[in-house]
Order: structure tokens, then sequence, then C-alpha cells
């Protein structure tokens, strides 16, 4: 399981998605990062600035106008999650979007209109409704609509709970 959150006080861009994409560069094999710094080339150092330590050989970013930029990052993002998938079952929570970014709520969107679900599950959690923003609300009925959970107030236990029943059903 990889958890993301956002919080009030930094409004960082990417937040939750910075932290999620750390936690998998640091545990993932070798061997499957090589393989995706191959094809999305270091799109992910971005996110994860030790990816570098990780990859001996790590390719020069891409430069291009700002939303190929974006395009090629959230590419990465989404390959990253769906190469451990294809080894592992992967949970990724994403917890207090009412304080997402509009950046990270669009990478949200992206991953779960691209994103292969067979052993990806993702989980998207927000705060008190009268303090949601309205592109977190939309983000997360789109995750309703594509089949991901999607749940308020959500205590970290009940989430590893609803992850290892949705694990053991596979």
């Amino acid at each position: 399981m990889c958890w993301g959150s956002c919080s009030e006080e930094l409004a960082v861009p990417y937040e939750p998605w910075i932290e999620v994409c750390s936690q998998i560069v640091e545990h993932a094999p070798q061997e499957l990062l090589e393989r995706h710094c191959k094809r999305h080339v270091g799109e992910l150092s971005r996110f994860v600035r030790t990816l570098g330590e990780r990859v001996e050989e790590l390719p020069s970013l891409q430069t291009s106008d700002p939303e190929t930029e974006r395009y090629l990052l959230f590419s990465a993002v989404a390959g990253l999650l769906e190469q451990v998938a294809q080894s592992v079952p992967v949970c990724v929570v994403l917890d207090d979007l009412h304080w997402a970014d509009g950046q990270s709520v669009a990478l949200l969107k992206h991953v779960v209109r691209t994103a292969e679900r067979e052993a990806l599950q993702v989980i998207a959690g927000r705060g008190d409704a009268v303090r949601a923003r309205e592109h977190a609300t939309r983000a997360l009925e789109l995750s309703r609509e594509h089949g991901y959970g999607a749940f308020e107030g959500l205590a970290a236990t009940l989430v590893e709970a609803q992850s290892a029943a949705e694990t053991d059903r596979r």
C-alpha cells in the first residue's frame, strides 16, 4: 500500500503523488525501475529526487512545452503503477483530497482513466464535505464511476482493512 496526503498548510503541487511515487521508488525492484526509466526516461525524477540513486544511468528529462511535459509526467506515474501492479497488487491511498491542488486532481483523473485496474486499487479520501473543493469532489465522483474506491473520513486502519479485503478477493 502506498499512501499520500494533501496538507492545507503546504499546498505543494502534486503533494500526494510525490509521496506515493517516492514510496514505490524506494521499495521497487531494481529491474522494474530500470525498465520504467527506459520507457519513460527520467520523468519520475521530477517527483522523486532519489530516483538517480536507484538507477545509475538515468536518462535526461525531456523538454518541451509545459502541457507535453505534464502529459509525459502523468504517463510516467501511470506507467509506474501499472508496472508494479503486474507483479503485486497495488493499493494507492490519497487522503485529504479536499486540500488537493488542481494538478494532483488532474493526475488522479489520468490514472483512473488510463491505468490497467486488474491489480491496482485507488482509494481517495476527503474530509468534511463543507470544506471540500469542487474539483476534488469531481475527482472522487470520477473515481466511483470508473470502479475505484472513494471514502470520506476513513481512518488509516479502516483503509488497510478495505485494502486487505480487496487483495484477498483477487
